[in-house]
């Protein structure tokens, strides 16, 4: 679907070409993820090729990012309203998942549409920096403007939302987005404050909203303190055996009670040597795993390795890899900046936008979502959500409010519009 959509709007989409240097990236990228996997298919020396492994290659790198952004910029709709839509998109999904498994849900840490207690806590972590980002800054906005009922019930929602968030944030017993979560935490909250004092303004209320997230965030932690330290404490062998600086014995697994993911990257290093610039191929997933469990390399059942980047390392090359995470990091901060400082003047969505980098980037350290088709949905909307950011803020100071060609260079109406103009 996303292939014939892009096909079919072609011309509007190479519109995207002007946007700067990190589109062309995405664009490029799509077209070498394309012909890497036309020419693994075609050659004889590769283990097998699989179409499904090149859909989840192009949908999740490049092709996803920039149908949606496109998607957004076109549209016209308020950023605001789409965030808003994804997150009670994902509240819903949550809430029916509940009512299939009642309170076994948190149990098993698992949805009937979720692959892995990874997947729950991304969404409960998004869920919180959504409502604390987006509904903190709606509610202190209709303070100030003079409407504090309506402040009053989107705080109310907020606070509900933002507790919905965090437990499933902690049930989810996922320790990659438990230090993901936290470090975009500190992130916004260093952030912000530095903002606050550079800009000399508002430092009072900044500093007050960043006490209570922290107190939040904490609370949440000490009252499940016992299941979260236990997580923990199962690599504390690992952690002191990298600073003996035996790195060997890290690929002993959980039989000398090391964490396997640890052998898995090790591999993962092994097979991106031998092919460093270009990859194994990005039809050659399920091939390549299966190779490496046949060799006895890595055990059963296993569909990636364990870390977003290497395993994209593997199969793409690592300069395809330095120039995915670059763009992505541009088009990142150039939205933040755009939104917390342009005429979309926006600093909650901004400071959402860069949180949910900042929370994504850390958790892929440690996971891989991209074959689950709703982890590679949710990496998908917030990548082109924050694309479609950066595109419509660009043109924000367009005095036409159509979409242009963002190559062209804006020029004034001949006729300035009057007081009774209508559009």
């Amino acid at each position: 679907m996303l292939l014939l959509f892009a096909a079919s709007s072609w011309r509007e989409i190479g519109h995207i070409w002007h946007a700067g240097w990190a589109a062309r990236v995405l664009i490029l990228l799509s077209g070498y993820v394309l012909i890497q996997g036309a020419l693994v298919a075609w050659g004889a020396d590769e283990p097998g090729f699989s179409a499904g492994d090149l859909q989840h290659m192009l949908r999740t790198v490049s092709l996803g990012t920039l149908v949606v952004g496109w998607a957004v910029y076109a549209s016209r709709f308020s950023p605001r309203v789409l965030c808003t839509l994804a997150l009670l998109g994902f509240t819903l999904a949550t809430l029916q998942a509940f009512l299939q498994h009642g309170p076994e849900l948190f149990e098993i840490r698992r949805m009937h549409f979720l692959r892995s207690p990874n997947e729950v806590g991304l969404f409960g972590g998004t869920l919180t920096l959504g409502a604390a980002l987006l509904g903190g800054s709606y509610t202190v906005g209709r303070w100030r403007a003079g409407r504090p009922w309506t402040a009053c019930v989107v705080a109310i929602l907020s606070v509900v939302l933002l507790a919905f968030g965090l437990w499933l944030w902690i049930q989810s017993g996922s320790r990659s987005t438990w230090v993901g979560l936290v470090g975009a935490a500190v992130v916004v909250g260093g952030g912000a404050l530095v903002g606050a004092m550079v800009a000399r303004q508002h430092l009072s209320s900044t500093l007050v909203a960043v006490l209570a997230g922290a107190i939040i965030l904490g609370g949440f932690i000490a009252y499940q303190y016992d299941s979260v330290a236990a997580r923990f404490q199962r690599e504390l062998p690992s952690v002191q055996t990298i600073l003996s600086g035996d790195f060997g014995k890290l690929q002993t697994g959980r039989a000398e009670g090391h964490n396997p993911r640890f052998k898995i990257w090790a591999v993962a290093l092994e097979e991106i040597r031998e092919r460093p610039v270009f990859g194994h191929g990005s039809g050659a997933v399920t091939a390549g795993i299966q190779q490496a469990v046949d060799d006895g390399r890595l055990s059963d059942r296993r569909s990636h390795f364990h870390s977003l980047y290497l395993h994209l390392a593997v199969f793409l090359g690592v300069p395809a890899v330095m120039l995915w995470v670059g763009s992505l990091a541009s088009i990142t901060a150039r939205a933040f900046r755009r939104l917390r400082g342009g005429l979309a003047h926006d600093p909650g969505l901004a400071w959402f936008v860069l949180a949910w980098g900042v929370f994504f980037a850390i958790t892929s350290l440690f996971q891989v979502r991209m074959h689950s088709a709703y982890g590679a949905a949710y990496f998908i909307l917030f990548s082109g959500l924050a694309f479609g950011f950066y595109l419509q803020a660009k043109e924000s100071s367009h005095h036409d409010t159509r979409p242009t060609p963002l190559g062209d260079t804006p020029t004034a109406s001949a006729h300035p519009r009057g007081a009774g103009d209508e559009r």
